[in-house]
């Protein structure tokens, strides 16, 4: 499972999320921001992500998000 920022100091965030949806056996992706948007979240739907969380979250927002993407996983 991969949980990145959209916004990376270093990198994009959806770039993360194609490559990591590219690999061989594909690991389900979260993409969280502080800075939503509807573009945004449709950007990273578009790349891979099967969550987009807007910060702050709740710890239950995350449990359920993650739970959602290793469900989508095994299916």
């Amino acid at each position: 499972l991969l949980v990145s920022d959209l916004r990376l100091p270093d990198g994009d965030g959806l770039a993360l999320v194609r490559e990591a949806g590219a690999l061989t056996l594909p690991v389900p992706a979260i993409v969280i921001s502080g800075y939503p948007s509807e573009a945004s979240q449709v950007a990273a739907r578009n790349a891979g992500a099967i969550e987009f969380l807007a910060k702050p979250f709740s710890n239950d927002a995350l449990s359920r998000a993650v739970d959602k993407a290793l469900e989508r996983r095994k299916g």
